[in-house]
């Protein structure tokens, strides 16, 4: 049986975004620290397979809206911090697996059913409670 490792990089990043925001600190805080975050998380032993997770949110599918349609559009700042994670992680060979028109969430339920179909472990690293 295999461990998958499955990190939610939106998951760790927007509640640490909230909190930096909050206290007026310098944007490329939350990056700084959701990176380290996800990188102790990559490096912990055990798992025979660490997969990080997140939207497409990029050129793919510049014009998806999905079920939260009616929200504000995302603050650039934020979008490019969230860039940074991305970028820092794919430099250190952490693989990201994101699909067009899904969430990070429905990315990590999707490896998960089909893992445990398979005889595997799966293990989630996400701040998000839904």
């Amino acid at each position: 049986m295999r461990l998958f490792r499955l990190l939610d990089i939106s998951g760790m990043f927007h509640p640490i975004w909230r909190v930096k925001e909050g206290a007026g600190k310098p944007i490329g805080e939350a990056a700084a620290e959701t990176v380290q975050a996800l990188r102790e998380h990559a490096a912990r032993d055990s798992a025979d397979f660490v997969i990080a997770c997140c939207e497409e949110y990029k050129a793919l599918v510049p014009d998806y809206k999905g079920y939260k349609g009616h929200r504000a559009e995302k603050d650039p700042a934020m979008m490019a911090a969230l860039d940074r994670v991305i970028d820092e992680l794919e430099q250190d060979g952490v693989p990201i697996m994101r699909v067009a028109g899904f969430e990070a969430d429905d990315v990590i339920a999707t490896i998960t059913g089909w893992a445990t179909a398979n005889g595997d472990s799966v293990e989630v690293v996400s701040e998000d409670k839904d």
